[in-house]
């Protein structure tokens, strides 16, 4: 639950769909005219839309190319080319010590499809290159540029629709293989300030030039092997909206990647905080209840914590039932102990890191549920490990993190009959862990639900992703059920703008979407959470 708002994040969001405008979500058939294209010897040279002139450059460029040869070494590879331009087939062809690039372009109404091909010659792989196949002037200023923050697109979970809007008039780039992973987009504008010219680009591996945060593209070419990536530039009116002119990836992505998630219940969910990072004293290290004060070093202090943590129980009852809750979350049944795993997220271990819990644990969770209520905890796809003397302890990546969810997910089942999990710290938020990892976890477990900290498209296919209200936003964004119309989140209500953001969250209410809201004390905002179902 830790703030994922940077410039930054904004890398991947925009061009994700979580950021495209969704002016409507039907299906929309182009009553466009095709661009017109003209070519000559330096290659395309005229992109036409409506009498409007839209091209830059469109010399098919190259700005890297790197080779692997079989013992694993990496170099780059010659730049030097030819150029052979056929207007009749629209396409340009560079050819290259070894190999090719071609890109042929077509139209057809509102729309300029390029396929790009590259075929290595060589006796080494193509481990990664870079190209520009054009570039665009668009008559006014890019509204969805800052700047700054690169407008791309890398296809891992996400659909690649770039929206470039200015004045009445949109373009959007499209990935059209939405299986396959590729950089592509607006990296940056030529003419700043004036935010009006943008090379294309295309890029497998790393570009040394973008981000680093960006995932490395593994699309290799070997020897002997051509690749090739469709891409398209669809035209369109300023209301038409990103997600009407990309309809149809839109619906190849959800027939690729169906939702699949059967959650009925869409009451509220409580969070509870047992502990606090900032509540350690020598004689509580972990934190509980806020209170310095509390002994978990001798038995006395351990019985009074149970009776305290038992009461916390029966007054979350209580809560629970005034908000017609379907359940609680509680994130740190192990106690905050370290700054370095705040959330340990690994329920197994939590008589190991929090001794004093053994006897508090099972009935503490007993209580909710024989109240009548779901039971959760925090789950981490990462290895708790502690140090020799366990004065401190970190979370550390592991190979294969469904396993390790798989384990710690049916270890809280099977004990305390759990069933909801938050996920917290699944990549980070502008790389989530790959979607397959926690698509064979939600797979494991239909009867569970999952709520991961970050999150991409496909996410919503198989689990209800966490939004903060504090953070901005109020409701899954319609974008997302562009794709996936049953999608749902949950959204946190604690220290957000409710009253301010009413009318939203109504609507969420009323689309699917669960309220989260703080039940282990009488918050005064559920009030206002209460209200709005």
């Amino acid at each position: 639950m830790r703030s994922a708002t940077s410039s930054k994040v904004k890398l991947i969001l925009i061009a994700c769909l979580l950021c495209c405008s969704a002016a409507g979500v039907a299906v929309y058939h182009s009553r466009e005219p095709h661009p017109s294209i003209e070519f000559t010897s330096q290659g395309l040279s005229s992109l036409q839309f409506r009498g409007v002139e839209f091209l830059s450059f469109g010399d098919l460029r190259v700005s890297r190319a790197v080779m692997r040869d079989s013992s694993g070494r990496s170099a780059p590879a010659s730049l030097d080319s030819s150029l052979e331009v056929d207007p009749k087939t629209g396409t340009v062809l560079r050819r290259f010590p070894w190999g090719e690039l071609s890109a042929r372009y077509t139209t057809s109404p509102g729309r300029l499809a390029i396929a790009i091909t590259v075929t290595n010659r060589s006796q080494n792989t193509l481990q990664e290159a870079s190209y520009e196949p054009l570039g665009l002037k668009f008559p006014g200023k890019v509204v969805e540029y800052d700047g700054t923050v690169p407008l791309l697109g890398h296809n891992y979970g996400d659909p690649t629709l770039i929206g470039m809007s200015w004045g009445t008039g949109i373009a959007v780039l499209a990935n059209d293989d939405v299986t396959q992973p590729l950089i592509s987009g607006f990296p940056w504008a030529l003419d700043r300030p004036g935010n009006t010219t943008f090379p294309l680009r295309v890029c497998t591996g790393r570009d040394p030039m973008l981000p680093d945060m960006l995932p490395y593209i593994q699309r290799p070419v070997a020897p002997g092997v051509s690749d090739t990536y469709h891409l398209s530039i669809r035209f369109g009116s300023r209301t038409t909206g990103v997600s009407q002119l990309g309809h149809d990836v839109l619906q190849r992505f959800a027939e690729h990647y169906p939702g699949h998630l059967q959650w009925k219940d869409r009451r509220p969910i409580g969070t509870i905080f047992l502990a606090s990072s900032g509540s350690h004293s020598a004689k509580n290290p972990r934190g509980w209840l806020l209170d310095p004060n509390i002994d978990v070093k001798s038995a006395a202090g351990v019985a009074d914590l149970k009776q305290k943590i038992l009461q916390l129980a029966d007054s979350t009852t209580r809560i629970l039932r005034s908000m017609n809750a379907q359940g609680a979350i509680t994130w740190d049944i192990e106690g905050e102990e370290f700054p370095t795993a705040t959330y340990a997220g690994d329920p197994r271990q939590f008589t190991a890191m929090a001794p004093e819990m053994a006897g508090i644990a099972d009935a503490y969770f007993e209580r909710l549920r024989n109240a009548g209520f779901r039971v959760g905890v925090c789950v981490r796809p990462q290895e708790l490990v502690f140090d020799p003397q366990q004065q401190t302890a970190i979370e550390r990546d592991t190979q294969d993190p469904a396993a390790l969810l798989t384990e710690k997910i049916a270890w809280a089942r099977n004990r305390w009959g759990a069933t909801l999990f938050y996920v917290d710290t699944n990549g980070d938020p502008s790389r989530p862990l790959d979607a397959d990892i926690l698509e064979k976890v939600a797979a494991t477990f239909p009867d569970v639900l999952l709520v991961p900290e970050h999150k991409n498209v496909r996410y919503f296919a198989f689990s209800a992703p966490y939004f903060s209200l504090h953070e901005g936003l109020a409701a899954t964004p319609e974008a997302i059920r562009a794709v996936y119309p049953n999608a749902f989140s949950l959204i946190n209500t604690a220290d957000g703008p409710i009253a301010h953001r009413r009318e939203e969250l109504m609507s969420a209410i009323k689309h699917g979407d669960i309220l989260l809201y703080r039940t282990w004390y009488d918050d005064p905002a559920n009030t206002e959470v209460k209200s709005l179902y």
